[in-house]
């Protein structure tokens, strides 16, 4: 009976240890270890924000998103974020919080840049916004100027320079005629192979805006 206490007592404080240890290393990575001090900042876009994203100085992590609510000013809807960050932090008054990400498929974090300005933030206090650029957004832009440049442009480049080779076919005789048509040939199937190329960028920025098994937390 006493071999059998005495082994879950062991399994029972080897439980808790890990336990622990999953706390402090959760702490560690986000940046809280300690009592922390409270901003916020306003945003009209918060895509990948929520509770538990990273909070840094310039760079350095020092707190985390605690929550994520929508505000409306001025008839507009806009979305506060409330910031936890290590006490005591010194936050200048002209910092500004930016909402970064440093690759199409890198976590988004909330990062401060440090101010000049002598005189800090309280807790508490409103920390500038500037809005984040939207990566995936921005490919889907670029997809969509290819996609008209090639119906506007490219396209009747092409049929022009096919119908150019097509009117040399008798001037250069069986051997530039050859060439002509397999410089035409090339050309065509640039040309149907190009609105392929485009729907496969959309389709690989939708799935990466859009992952089938995402889902949005606040």
């Amino acid at each position: 009976m006493k071999n059998i206490r005495l082994n879950y007592t062991i399994v029972g404080s080897f439980v808790i240890a890990v336990l622990v240890c999953m706390v402090i290393a959760v702490a560690l990575l986000t940046g809280r270890t300690g009592a922390t001090d409270e901003y916020y900042a306003v945003y009209e876009n918060v895509t990948g924000i929520k509770f538990g994203t990273r909070v840094l100085y310039e760079g350095f992590p020092i707190g985390q998103v605690e929550k994520v609510n929508p505000v409306e000013t001025d008839g507009r809807v806009r979305f506060r974020v409330d910031m936890s960050i290590t006490e005591g932090w010194k936050v200048p008054t002209d910092s500004t919080a930016e909402i970064v990400s440093s690759g199409l498929l890198a976590a988004v974090t909330v990062n401060l840049h440090a101010g000049k300005n002598s005189d800090l933030l309280k807790p508490g206090a409103k920390i500038d916004s500037i809005e984040g650029a939207n990566l995936l957004q921005s490919v889907s832009d670029l997809a969509r100027d290819v996609r008209q440049l090639t119906e506007t442009d490219i396209k009747p480049m092409i049929a022009k320079i096919s119908g150019a080779f097509a009117g040399f076919t008798d001037i250069l005789g069986e051997n530039g005629s050859s060439m002509a048509k397999d410089v035409q040939a090339m050309v065509q199937n640039l040309s149907n192979s190009t609105p392929q190329i485009i729907d496969n960028i959309e389709r690989f920025s939708a799935n990466l805006d859009h992952p089938p098994s995402s889902s949005t937390n606040y």
